[in-house]
């Protein structure tokens, strides 16, 4: 009769298989969106993602405290960018030309993007990123991206706003490798002339390196006024010591001031000295 009961543990061990195959298996614990970063005590952390579709099956799963799995859940961000400022020292150079041009830029992105999923490794192990700080990681983001928005328009060379803004949607993908842009949308309001800034800048460093032989020997004269100025000052501050020492000497003998006084009149006598009482404070003459 027990031959006959020889699939109830054969049922039981592939129950057990099949248990093992579901647990093992990474995508069942993905939401949609969700993108999974394996770390295993022994390896550290899998450089490959584990991605929502498909299918990767680990044997750590099974064991407690040997896998785990961080799951990141990337959904698209929409950042509205505004960018402004100047170029440098833009408002020196305009003061050279009775025009006094604009050297400010102001321009506004608008971007949706994620980060990219086959990042994620990379950065859970080089930066510490956990699904729990995606929102902080998020805000460094969006402000990298104002920068990096910033020197690419800066950086292009066309010489109108589409052309600026063309450049801004080719060029930006390079500049966030970590990012996955998904849509640029740039504005762009006000760009300065940077052929005439270049040109001001030119005529503006020639001026100042005509002027520099005058600048450096004024500098020169400049140095020299400042050490006499600090030696007068060592002077000034040596005399106030002088004085001080002299203040505490008549606070302890006042008598000094008549001695100093019969000097210098010339009446000095020895009756003077007793009377003073002086000759006690007198060191004798070896």
């Amino acid at each position: 009769m027990m031959r006959r009961f020889w699939y109830v543990p054969a049922a039981i061990i592939l129950v057990l298989i099949v248990a093992a195959f579901l647990v093992g298996w990474l995508q069942l614990a993905l939401p949609p969106d969700t993108y999974g970063v394996v770390y295993t005590r022994g390896r550290g952390f899998d450089p490959l993602v584990v991605r929502p579709g498909g299918f990767t099956w680990r044997w750590q799963r099974l064991l407690p405290k040997t896998l785990v799995l961080h799951r990141f859940t990337l959904s698209p961000r929409l950042t509205e960018l505004p960018v402004s400022g100047s170029l440098v020292s833009g408002a020196v150079y305009a003061s050279l030309v009775p025009e006094r041009p604009d050297f400010t830029y102001e321009l506004h992105v608008a971007i949706r993007y994620r980060i990219l999923p086959d990042a994620l490794p990379r950065l859970a192990e080089r930066d510490g990123l956990r699904p729990e700080g995606l929102a902080d990681w998020y805000r460094t983001a969006d402000a990298n991206l104002v920068r990096q928005a910033t020197e690419t328009a800066l950086a292009s060379e066309a010489s109108d706003a589409p052309g600026v803004a063309a450049d801004l949607v080719a060029r930006l993908p390079d500049r966030v490798p970590d990012l996955e842009l998904l849509d640029v949308v740039p504005t762009v309001i006000r760009m300065p002339d940077r052929e005439l800034y270049a040109r001001l800048k030119t005529v503006y460093l020639a001026a100042l390196a005509a002027r520099e032989p005058t600048l450096t020997a004024a500098a020169g004269r400049l140095a020299v006024l400042e050490a006499e100025a600090r030696i007068d000052e060592q002077k000034h501050e040596r005399s106030i010591a002088v004085l001080e020492h002299y203040g505490e000497l008549l606070d302890k003998h006042p008598g000094l001031i008549q001695f100093l006084f019969l000097t210098s009149s010339g009446k000095l006598t020895t009756d003077d000295l007793r009377t003073l009482d002086l000759l006690d404070h007198i060191a004798p003459v070896e």
